[in-house]
């Protein structure tokens, strides 16, 4: 008899819980939701600020350009000096230290970043075709 009573009982407690689990399991996905909702913004937001919080006096970009959809050129201020780097998926390459700044923080706003560049560097074509004459 006492075995009846508790396999009833055991049996009505489920049904209780199966009740209250519902809303113990849509508060858990609720909150789920609300973690992986906070984790995107929070992605989206460093990304949008540029990389971080954490700034440095002595290391900036100043100006990039997207040469495909894992290149770019980036021109990056060390200490005063500016260099220009190449950046593709697998590595970085220094392409030019410049002596003088080409590109100060007013401009570095600026989008003819690539005309700017393209003063200061020398041509491939120019070189190649006076050396031909």
């Amino acid at each position: 008899m006492l075995l009846l009573l508790t396999t009833a009982a055991a049996a009505s407690e489920p049904v209780q819980v199966k009740a209250g689990g519902a809303a113990q399991l849509f508060s858990v996905f609720l909150g789920l939701a609300a973690v992986i909702a906070l984790i995107f913004i929070l992605a989206w937001l460093v990304k949008r600020t540029g990389g971080g919080w954490v700034k440095s006096q002595h290391l900036k970009v100043v100006a990039s350009v997207a040469l495909g959809t894992r290149e770019r050129l980036i021109l990056v201020d060390a200490g005063g000096t500016q260099l220009l780097l190449g950046v593709t998926a697998h590595s970085i390459n220094q392409l030019h230290v410049f002596a003088e700044p080409i590109v100060s923080d007013d401009e570095a706003s600026s989008p003819d970043f690539a005309a700017k560049l393209a003063e200061f560097l020398p041509q491939k074509r120019e070189k190649n075709n006076d050396a031909g004459h």
